[in-house]
């Protein structure tokens, strides 16, 4: 019984104690194990064989001269845009950086002079009706010659044959009304079928554009179908297409150089736009 009592009234001096023995078992315990580790590390053969550190080639980038930048046109008509970088990468075949500034349209050494559109040689002038039929009145421009006819009808010297006729009534916003009429010939020269509008020119394929130097006033391009081009210097030209109703033609420009195409719109001696 006075054993009990002793061991209740020093109680917490015995767990103390207990509590220092366990620490530093764990501390001891610690210490070995990273010892075990650090032998382990020096025993492995990578440590007393270091990874060996190999220079690549020297690698130059080359000096590049940016371009100014082009002037705007005298019209007031500037054009703003965000920052383009440059193009920047590594040429594996040349091992070296290359860089490209960033693009820009050069202005063009040409201006567009005229168009000249080939009309139809026939043109449908007028009809009249009645309840019977519809007798067309056609033009030969070539022979200054008036024909006349129905539907149906053939003239081997003229070289066409007349297939079909329309008459419609077209309303207008402000209430009037007018008629319109087209005719559908058959055109033995190409074998081609053609509508021709009643007063109004029909229009071929073949045209002719001019297209002058700035540079050189006196010397003139002139092309004939789409698709034809020619060179001023390191630059190709080629026509894209043509549009007559606004007088304006759609021009492709190749470097010899390397250089992106562009493509520029231009109407008869004005800026060009893209």
């Amino acid at each position: 019984m006075h054993t009990i009592n002793l061991i209740k009234a020093h109680y917490h001096i015995i767990f103390l104690g207990a509590s220092l023995l366990i620490c530093a078992a764990s501390i001891s315990s610690y210490w070995l194990t990273a010892s075990e580790r650090a032998g382990s590390v020096l025993d492995d053969p990578l440590v007393h064989h270091p990874y060996q550190y190999l220079l690549s080639d020297t690698i130059e980038a080359p000096d590049i001269i940016w371009e100014p930048p082009l002037p705007q046109d005298s019209e007031k008509n500037w054009k703003f845009s965000v920052f383009t970088p440059p193009k920047i990468w590594f040429d594996r075949k040349a091992r070296k950086w290359v860089a490209e500034s960033p693009i820009s349209k050069p202005p063009l050494e040409i201006q567009l002079i005229d168009i000249q559109p080939h009309p139809f040689r026939l043109h449908f002038k007028g009809y009249s009706t009645t309840s019977a039929e519809a007798k067309l009145l056609f033009e030969n421009t070539e022979t200054g010659q008036a024909v006349r006819g129905s539907i149906g009808d053939r003239f081997p010297e003229q070289e066409f044959v007349i297939r079909s006729f329309k008459e419609t009534l077209v309303d207008h916003e402000d209430g009037t009304k007018t008629r319109s009429a087209t005719a559908v010939i058959i055109d033995q020269r190409s074998g081609e079928k053609i509508t021709l509008i009643k007063g109004k020119p029909h229009y071929t394929d073949n045209f002719i554009v001019t297209l002058q130097e700035i540079k050189n006033p006196s010397t003139l391009f002139t092309l004939k179908a789409k698709g034809a081009s020619f060179s001023i210097r390191e630059t190709v030209y080629t026509l894209k297409a043509v549009d007559f109703q606004n007088q304006r033609v759609t021009l492709e420009t190749k470097s010899l150089k390397n250089k992106p195409k562009m493509i520029y719109t231009l109407g008869i001696r004005d800026n060009p736009s893209s």
